[in-house]
């Protein structure tokens, strides 16, 4: 079996959901590396160099004043930490993190495949030079759709060595969730975090708009950040805390259920004032998998799954009454995923392994 490495922010509780399915799936000899705030630990959170106060102290003096020469020492710590342990391949999660350790697996001679999910193709496309080097050595280049391919492809990526990959999801619409409770209101959800690329805010405004017109509507929204104070006040300031109930960081089991009891899935994704974007939301494939329509915009990769008026509705970024509208106009509408291409987790995780083997 094939001896990977995987090279990622974080793990456990604190990573995203496709990353762990990564962890979790992937059927080969795995490491796990963690840059967390810029010092490379294993899977236990023990860093690769154990090391005293003096040597802290000249890491610490090197990286605020040579930044180049602690990222020397980075590199040269991880290629002797992928030798050391066989490593035959390694995947970067994000390609921010590939900035890391490319370099350790040139230093090494290991090929590596760097795995893009949303900010990292659009928030630092100012970093030409940068994307240019990690694309130039990489052997693989993953993303999640066709939007973040041709992005790549502006910076100079190599359209042969990039794949798109879709995010899969284990949910689908076997689930083992009856509520026999009878159902007064249409309900809508909204899963993920409160930041300003989801934009929960204009979410909450645009439902406002649609109880004006169907007062038997109502929205649960799961998830915690930034901007949830906001949103709570916002809610109490129309009046609305019996319509819109905040449930905050929920477990996958329970986002799974309540996705189950649902009668459609929104979520009002912009490009945020840094530039950062979706790349193919998780939720929004839970949503889809599970059958349930998806009220959303046309951001990044969306469209390529939500098709307008088929299995959703799609309205332009911070198009507050557009997604009022949709709101209202969903309730009274046959949509349809006989032709729809589900994404399951099992095939995202075939596709990966068929192309960190190749």
């Amino acid at each position: 079996m094939k001896n990977i490495c995987i090279i990622t922010p974080s793990i456990g509780k604190y990573s995203e959901t496709f990353i762990q399915n990564q962890i979790d799936y992937l059927p080969f000899n795995k490491k796990i590396v963690t840059t967390g705030i810029g010092e490379l630990a294993d899977e236990n959170g023990t860093p690769l160099a154990a090391l005293n106060f003096i040597s802290k102290l000249r890491r610490f003096i090197g990286r605020k004043l040579l930044n180049k020469n602690f990222e020397s020492q980075q590199n040269k710590l991880l290629a002797k930490y992928l030798i050391k342990n066989k490593v035959e391949h390694v995947l970067f999660q994000y390609g921010t993190t590939a900035k890391v350790g490319y370099g350790a697996c040139v230093m090494a001679n290991i090929p590596y495949t760097v795995h893009f999910h949303g900010y990292d193709a659009y928030t630092y496309l100012f970093d030409r030079k940068y994307y240019e080097h990690v694309l130039k050595y990489a052997k693989n280049v993953i993303v999640v759709s066709d939007h973040m391919k041709n992005k790549l492809i502006s910076l100079g990526g190599n359209q042969k060595s990039i794949k798109i990959i879709p995010y899969g999801s284990n949910f689908s619409t076997k689930e083992p969730f009856n509520s026999k409770q009878k159902k007064t209101n249409t309900k809508f959800l909204a899963v993920g975090r409160f930041v300003e690329k989801k934009a929960p805010y204009i979410t909450i405004l645009a439902f406002s708009e649609a109880l004006k017109v169907k007062n038997d509507i109502t929205l649960d929204m799961i998830g915690d950040g930034d901007l949830l104070n906001l949103c709570k006040d916002i809610v109490k300031g129309l009046g609305l805390n019996n319509e819109i109930k905040f449930h905050g960081s929920c477990n996958h089991e329970m986002v799974r259920k309540m996705m189950h009891e649902c009668d459609y899935f929104i979520q009002h994704s912009k490009i945020a004032s840094s530039g950062d974007s979706e790349g193919l939301p998780n939720a929004i494939i839970e949503a889809l998998n599970m059958r349930k329509p998806v009220i959303s915009t046309f951001h990044s990769g969306i469209p390529e799954i939500v098709k307008d008026g088929v299995n959703g509705f799609l309205s332009e970024e911070l198009d507050i009454q557009g997604m009022a509208n949709n709101i209202i106009d969903s309730t009274n509408h046959n949509f349809s995923f006989s032709e729809m291409k589900f994404l399951k987790l099992e095939n995202s995780i075939k596709q990966l392994t068929d192309v960190l083997n190749g």
